[in-house]
């Protein structure tokens, strides 16, 4: 009889470090509450401020000492429901602070049980989803800068298709004028200022396809068109654009982004 009672407490203690390595490995911890005492128990491994493997009290008073603003205010009114004896169903997540260390977790009441006369006793889990909740945010910046970088590249081709739309428009004026004038001299100079907003176009465009090349993780979604165009202007350079010293075109090109819109 002793053999099989000893073989039975070795089985218990074999069950609890199993289900506490479990808990560490899943960052979980679990509890219970007596709305009758006040006495809040715990065992687990959520965070590092009550990380233990025996149970123990806990005052939720000094709880709630490690949250502030929402969180505090979600905390409460998940206590006053469990008083009342309607624990949410999909539980709440909330943030505390502690050990230099800010911890985001999520905890979930398993069972609510009454004890009469008002009162309940409650067994719940709670869990670090601190990692989770950091990735979401990460996610959530990288979405909005690549968004950000989206309308930016939008604006600033929008901005340099205007004013290639310049040069194309007088070479439209100018070319009417030399069908229409009256001397060789008009025509040539109608000539000469074609060829002048001709290469004026050429540049804009040549810039434009440049730009167009440069991924979109070197824009700064900050930034105006205007001064992405100066940011362009570097970035054509490093690339090469001006350490050619056979093409001069080349430094001309990237030199006249940081002009196009002076």
């Amino acid at each position: 009889m002793a053999k099989k009672h000893r073989k039975e407490s070795l089985d218990a203690l074999f069950r609890e470090k199993v289900l506490l390595e479990m808990l560490k490995i899943a960052g979980v911890g679990m509890w219970t509450y007596s709305t009758e005492t006040g006495r809040l128990r715990y065992i687990g491994f959520a965070d590092t401020i009550h990380r233990h493997d025996e149970l123990q009290y806990v005052d939720p008073a000094d709880y709630l000492k490690l949250m502030n603003g929402e969180d505090l205010q979600t905390v409460t009114q998940f206590m006053a429901d469990i008083h009342a004896g309607r624990p949410p169903q999909e539980g709440i997540r909330y943030k505390i602070h502690g050990n230099g260390e800010d911890f985001y977790l999520e905890n979930h009441v398993v069972t609510c049980q009454p004890l009469g006369n008002g009162f309940y006793y409650l067994k719940g889990y709670v869990k670090n989803i601190t990692a989770q909740v950091m990735e979401a945010n990460r996610l959530c910046i990288e979405k909005e800068r690549t968004e950000q970088a989206d309308r930016l590249r939008s604006a600033f081709f929008a901005h340099v298709s205007r004013e290639l739309r310049g040069p194309l428009n007088r070479i439209e004026e100018l070319t009417s004028q030399m069908v229409h004038a009256e001397s060789v001299e008009e025509r040539e100079e109608c000539f000469h200022r074609i060829q002048e907003n001709r290469r004026m176009a050429m540049k804009i465009a040549d810039a434009l396809h440049a730009v167009s090349q440069l991924p979109v993780s070197t824009y700064e979604p900050y930034h105006s068109p205007m001064q992405l165009c100066l940011i362009y202007r570097d970035l054509l350079m490093e690339n090469g654009y001006s350490h050619n010293p056979e093409d001069g075109e080349q430094e001309e090109n990237a030199n006249f982004l940081s002009l196009l819109f002076s």
